[in-house]
């Protein structure tokens, strides 16, 4: 029983940090992209759901959306310029 509720809170707290925390710290296209694809991995399973959100971010950068350049980021959670 511990190990399970332990689990569970570990899960609660990435899912946290990454579908809700992030949505400051990335543009609108890049945040659209992290939901969809935690929607198609529920739908689709893991597998195929990477390759979706994959697809997905290559489709809305091909339509010249901000959907993020990989850029590194600071001490604060901020992008830094690829200099």
């Amino acid at each position: 029983f511990f190990f399970g509720s332990l689990l569970v809170m570990i899960c609660v707290d990435l899912m946290f940090e990454w579908l809700i925390d992030v949505r400051h710290q990335v543009a609108t296209a890049e945040y659209v992209v992290v939901l969809s694809t935690f929607a198609f991995c529920l739908t689709f399973g893991v597998e195929f759901g990477i390759i979706a959100g994959i697809a997905l971010h290559v489709a809305l950068d091909k339509f010249g959306l901000d959907v993020g350049k990989g850029e590194s980021l600071n001490e604060d959670g901020m992008a830094m310029a690829n200099c």
